[in-house]
């Protein structure tokens, strides 16, 4: 059965009332955005404010559709946006909001543009290196045919040199960071 509190304050939200979503979350709710994680009632009001619209657009929703996953409530909705002065539509979005329960407030609130999550980033930073040649064209290593040692082939102007590490003099290829 879905959570009634999930319900009131989804009602809430596209009714632009935030004082009544507001006293349905937890003091130090969490809410992430695709730019960030923020921390307190305060800072979710202001994103809910902001997902909301603008007072240049007339918003109107489709009826939120509701799904309990993992132990959170996902409400999605489509919503389109129209020009005040001429009513013409501004832009179309899909949107929905995960929301995390506690016993008693919703202690996390996510907000999904195109109702769906972002893509999780791997915790670390990758740091891809390439082999650049003296002119700063790319190499990439070909497998060589017969022995099966490793060539470097200059992806530019496909010039081969063998691939042998250790070597810095000014011919040889050399290490840069990717971007």
């Amino acid at each position: 059965m879905l959570n009634v509190r999930a319900r009131q304050f989804i009602d809430a939200v596209l009714a632009h009332d935030f004082e009544a979503a507001e006293a349905l979350l937890d003091p130090d709710v969490e809410t992430v955005t695709p730019r960030g994680t923020l921390s307190g009632v305060a800072a979710c009001r202001q994103v809910l404010e902001k997902a909301s619209g603008d007072a240049q657009f007339a918003t109107e929703q489709t009826e939120p559709e509701f799904e309990e996953i993992e132990g959170a409530v996902v409400a999605r909705t489509h919503e389109i946006a129209r020009w005040r002065e001429t009513g013409e539509v501004a832009y179309e979005r899909d949107f929905a909001l995960r929301l995390t329960l506690g016993d008693e407030s919703i202690v996390r609130v996510v907000v999904m543009p195109g109702g769906r999550p972002r893509a999780r980033k791997p915790q670390g930073r990758r740091l891809s290196v390439y082999l650049l040649c003296v002119f700063g064209h790319r190499w990439k290593p070909v497998e060589r045919a017969g022995d099966h040692s490793l060539m470097l082939v200059c992806r530019h102007c496909g010039k081969t040199r063998p691939l042998s590490m250790g070597q810095t003099d000014e011919r040889s290829p050399r290490k840069v960071p990717s971007r």
